[in-house]
């Protein structure tokens, strides 16, 4: 077990950093990251745990062909220190990159811890922003704040990901974050999923800054158990956007317990009349 931080900026590789057997960073609930990587290029992480940083587990800025695989992220972004960021807290966060793959992970009690309000700060498992020919694969997500997230993305696939049992309710009021929250950007891919029993949403499909969304496809991903199956918002309508905005294939949205499909033109009222 390491108790410490890694930060690495500027690394080319091709290198890999891997774990032979049962390698455990752990923050001692005070170093704000296990690793933060920026501006670096070709880097592979393999077979890892990260545990109890304030902050974020591993985060990846500014950086390009990059590889989280078989990683364990637990009980991180707890306490955000970083807020001047903006920062919520996160066991895997991607921002700004390029190429980057994440996957065969297992993500676990990440977020704030209590949450904070009414800053609402969210927390997240797994979180791709801004990014561009990412994927997200394989990977099981569950009981943290905020389940996955990909926003203001551009080519970005989601695959065979299970993702159950997080929080997702911010506030009293029942502001959602989502299971699998896709929102702004374009040419996202969402299939072969399995998301479940969230207190909230199990997909959330929203345009929150009115951009000009378009090639969202959703395929073959179940979502049964959760408040809504999917929950749709922002695009202008209250039935399905064009299939040019957002195209569905083959998914099963059953046996959640408030409604399966929920599209507004913009997102509910605290008051209700979503339920």
């Amino acid at each position: 077990m390491y108790a410490e931080g890694i930060e690495l900026e500027g690394l080319t590789g091709p290198i890999v950093i891997i774990g032979e057997s049962d390698v455990v960073l752990d923050g001692k609930s005070k170093i704000r990251m296990g690793v933060w990587c920026e501006h670096c290029t070709n880097i592979t992480f393999d077979n890892l745990t990260f545990r109890n940083y304030t902050d974020i587990g591993v985060g990846v800025y500014l950086s390009d062909h990059i590889v989280m695989r078989n990683l364990t992220a637990h009980h991180n972004g707890f306490a955000v220190r970083s807020v001047d960021w903006e920062l919520e807290g996160s066991g895997i966060m991607v921002h700004e990159s390029s190429t980057v793959l994440a996957e065969y992970s297992v993500v676990y009690e990440n977020g704030p811890n209590p949450q904070v309000f009414p800053d609402i700060l969210m927390g997240t498992g797994i979180e791709f922003y801004g990014c561009t020919s990412c994927q997200m694969m394989y990977n099981r997500v569950y009981n943290n704040i905020s389940g996955t997230l990909v926003e203001d993305s551009v080519d970005v696939l989601v695959e065979g990901n299970e993702i159950w049992g997080n929080d997702l309710d911010a506030s009293s009021a029942e502001w959602w974050d989502a299971g699998l929250w896709i929102d702004g950007g374009h040419d996202i891919t969402a299939r072969n999923n399995n998301i479940h029993d969230n207190r909230g949403p199990g997909i959330g499909i929203g345009n929150e800054d009115n951009q000009e969304v378009y090639g969202y496809v959703l395929e073959n991903n179940v979502s049964t158990g959760n408040y809504f199956g999917i929950y749709i918002w922002n695009f202008g309508t209250n039935g399905f956007p064009d299939e040019s905005i957002v195209k569905m294939l083959d998914n099963a949205f059953e046996d959640n317990s408030r409604h399966d499909i929920m599209i507004t033109d913009w997102e509910c009222p605290p008051d209700d009349p979503c339920d």
